[in-house]
């Protein structure tokens, strides 16, 4: 596993400090603002931060901020760097290029 939670856990707390772990200024779960631009969110069904992804879609688009949620069958955390083996990776990387030209 790429991510371990306990790990993750960890280092949350390191990142954090003293500030309670629900702080919007240590995760943008916690305090989505109401102008956000165009998202585009490619997670992975196997990504340990799915759950987050697509709760801060929910989040965001409630605050009004256009989402668009991409959920990418089998494909792992950050499964897009895998371009010279994964045709996913690659068509996940196009399709993101036309989120961006397109300007949504």
């Amino acid at each position: 596993m790429l991510l371990d939670p306990a790990k993750l856990a960890d280092a949350a707390k390191g990142y954090v400090g003293a500030l309670p772990l629900d702080d919007p200024r240590a995760s943008p779960l916690f305090g989505i603002p109401s102008d956000l631009p165009p998202i585009l969110i490619q997670v992975g069904s196997e990504e340990v931060l799915l759950d987050d992804a697509r709760r801060y879609a929910v989040d965001a688009r409630k605050a009004g901020a256009p989402i668009t949620l991409e959920l990418w069958q089998g494909m792992h955390h950050v499964f897009q760097l895998d371009v010279k083996t994964l045709a996913s990776s690659r068509r996940a990387l196009d399709r993101a290029a036309a989120f961006l030209r397109s300007g949504r």
